[in-house]
């Protein structure tokens, strides 16, 4: 396991890992090239909680949310390239760009208005720049 995955995880209440027919549900949904991090982390946590520095907090989807929210809002042409895995626990969500493996931060509210943020070239950039 990655060290990033390793400090994040230390930080984190994470949830009891999926078992094996989760997982293959899990992965069978994702409709993307997979970054083999942020699959690894799905896999260690079945979503998790807390926060990562004193004033940033994240919440990372369950397996379960990660199939029954994405697409996150289906009639929009901005959500079908995304696969979001989480929030800020308010109203700032995370994803997956399908189209190269970017983390982007898009407001849930401006989807549609506003262009989503790059956060990390992948999934271990998005994690080392959320703790910096």
């Amino acid at each position: 396991m990655k060290q990033i995955i390793e400090k994040i995880i230390q930080r984190l209440k994470c949830n009891t890992p999926i078992d094996d027919a989760k997982r293959k549900e899990a992965l069978n949904h994702l409709d993307f090239g997979q970054d083999p991090d942020f699959i690894e982390f799905i896999l260690h946590c079945d979503g998790a909680e807390g926060f990562v520095t004193p004033d940033k907090f994240i919440l990372f989807w369950s397996i379960t949310d990660l199939v029954n929210l994405n697409p996150y809002y289906p009639g929009s042409e901005e959500c079908r390239d995304l696969f979001f895995f989480g929030s800020d626990g308010a109203n700032f969500g995370y994803a997956i760009d399908k189209q190269d493996n970017a983390v982007v931060g898009v407001d849930f509210m401006e989807i549609g208005e506003s262009k989503p943020l790059q956060l990390g070239d992948s999934f271990a950039d998005f994690l080392t720049n959320l703790i910096a």
